[in-house]
């Protein structure tokens, strides 16, 4: 499988699991982890249950996605790193 056909099948597991709709996307880099908790939260998604996406390989990393607002802008932020792709 190559790449494109993994984002694919990544994206498509996604969808079915999320409904939000963010216009902003957040890596968080070391020590900024705990952003994630303040922000107007409305739907996590564990890179566990998303078929075929890299797990975290940082122990104490979350691994997951966090969808919710800052202000009034809808934003995802990555929560804890991933292995490569």
């Amino acid at each position: 499988m190559d790449i494109h056909e993994k984002l694919m099948s990544c994206f498509e597991s996604f969808k079915k699991k999320i409904s939000f709709k963010p216009e902003v996307a957040v890596v968080l880099g070391s020590g900024l982890g705990a952003l994630a908790d303040e922000i107007d939260v409305r739907e996590v998604l564990d890179y566990k249950d998303i078929e075929g996406f890299p797990l975290s390989t940082v122990p104490g990393h979350k691994g997951r996605f966090v969808f919710g607002y800052i202000g009034d802008v809808p934003v995802v932020i990555m929560q804890g790193r991933e292995s490569e792709f």
